[in-house]
């Protein structure tokens, strides 16, 4: 049974358009620790539909303390950008409880978020700036094209530089071994800041997908609550890179690969310590690696 309860909440709220200022709206929620013992919690918002993270926030700390058998109240905020499209956009308060984010958490009921339609009066505005700056942007043009014809004529600039060539087979193996000693000195220094930001989501974590900055940095911040200093001293004794490609040819359904979808031409390093070994995979572009995930 989840140590939190959200037994309660309003099922639709309105957001009505002001001219060109964003659209708010607000839902209040209780939040019930059902345990005897004092409890953190995290409190978030989890968004469904074409809702999107960024337009929502929670009143006040997200992350909270509750006596035995209390019960807070937590305000969500809704604000939509002028120029998002009129209608339905659904979410839900989700509450974590610290200590096991992973399996104790429980979420509230569907609240929409009723966004109205732009306004008339606006558009036909915002029409007529823009046959203004058009016909500005003629008269520039034609200004500048006229003193253009009375000036002599000049030599032509040198070529630009050639742009670098795309990354091949070596250099990208050399590249993402590069970043994968940078990625394990972040884990072993307890980094999570850093570990996220090197991190490209959608993202393997050894069991299952990540879609955002969010959710990586909860899993870091799990896995590096179980971090003895034993392990933070295990030292790399080497590291193999190879592509997507001649790994299938070893393991024709190596874990984590089919759900992020690599190609053949993806990188994974194996990194080797004394007595394990991890794989750490790398989306691989013209002219750069991003990690994507790790297993073991």
């Amino acid at each position: 049974m989840p140590t939190f309860e959200i037994p309660d909440g309003p099922t639709t709220i309105e957001a009505p358009r002001s001219g060109a200022k964003p659209a708010e709206a607000s839902a209040t929620y209780s939040v019930t620790n059902t345990s005897t013992d004092a409890m953190d919690g995290r409190l978030g918002v989890r968004v469904s539909g074409a809702s999107k993270d960024e337009w929502f926030t929670i009143d006040g700390n997200r992350e909270r303390t509750f006596g035995p058998g209390e019960t807070q109240t937590a305000t969500i905020r809704a604000t939509f950008p002028s120029n998002v499209p009129g209608g339905d956009y659904p979410f839900r308060l989700r509450a974590i409880a610290v200590n096991d984010p992973d399996n104790d958490h429980a979420e509230g009921p569907m609240t929409t978020a009723r966004l109205g339609p732009g306004g008339g009066e606006a558009k036909k505005s915002l029409l007529w700036l823009w046959i203004l700056l058009a016909l500005l942007a003629i008269a520039v043009i034609g200004g500048g094209a006229w003193y253009m014809l009375r000036q002599p004529k000049t030599p032509p600039p040198p070529p630009s530089p050639a742009q670098p060539a795309a990354l091949d087979d070596a250099q990208a193996k050399q590249l993402a071994e590069k970043k994968t000693g940078e990625w394990i000195a972040a884990l072993f220094g307890k980094d999570v800041d850093g570990l996220v930001e090197m991190s490209d989501t959608p993202f393997w974590a050894d069991g299952g997908l990540l879609f955002s900055k969010t959710q990586l940095r909860e899993k870091y911040s799990q896995m590096l609550r179980g971090m003895g200093e034993a392990e933070q001293k295990i030292q790399i004794t080497k590291m193999e890179s190879m592509t997507i490609g001649e790994l299938k040819k070893k393991d024709p359904n190596p874990r984590g690969a089919d759900a992020l979808r690599l190609k053949d031409d993806d990188i994974i390093v194996i990194a080797f310590f004394e007595h394990d070994a991890s794989g750490i995979y790398f989306r691989r572009s013209a002219r750069d690696v991003k990690l994507a995930g790790f297993t073991g």
